[in-house]
């Protein structure tokens, strides 16, 4: 019998101010990150409260979306924890075998959108399970 999920997946963001330069050492592939930069960053996280609130949204939308469908829904984050292969580890150790994964992107491109699936596919594959995925 098939174990079914979804999967949320959003960018994901600094869960206080001092994890910004880890943060955007990540969004930036290990490129170099100008002081300049950081500061400007740390200053307009500093504004909006020292912390992306996209995880609680996300997570509060999760809850939402398992009311109404019935099934487990995940969350996993592009750049920042829960990360997409950490969630999908979980994943398939609680059984997933098939997971309709949903890019909470506010908008579609080939590249952004495809860089969520990526992520979902290299993490699955790195389990060794089988999990199909819508």
């Amino acid at each position: 019998m098939s174990k079914k999920a979804v999967i949320l997946l959003a960018y994901g963001g600094p869960d206080k101010l001092e994890n910004i330069p880890a943060y955007l050492d990540d969004i930036r592939g290990g490129r170099p990150t100008t002081k300049i930069f950081i500061d400007d960053i740390i200053e307009r996280y500093r504004l909006i409260g020292g912390r992306s609130p996209l995880l609680e949204i996300t997570c509060k939308t999760a809850a939402k979306l398992q009311e109404k469908v019935d099934l487990p829904v995940y969350v996993g984050m592009r750049h920042w924890p829960p990360l997409i292969q950490e969630v999908v580890y979980k994943m398939a150790s609680e059984g997933v075998d098939h997971v309709v994964a949903i890019c909470m992107a506010p908008h579609y491109s080939k590249l952004s959108i495809g860089k969520y699936r990526e992520k979902l596919e290299e993490a699955i594959a790195a389990t060794g399970k089988p999990m199909t995925v819508d």
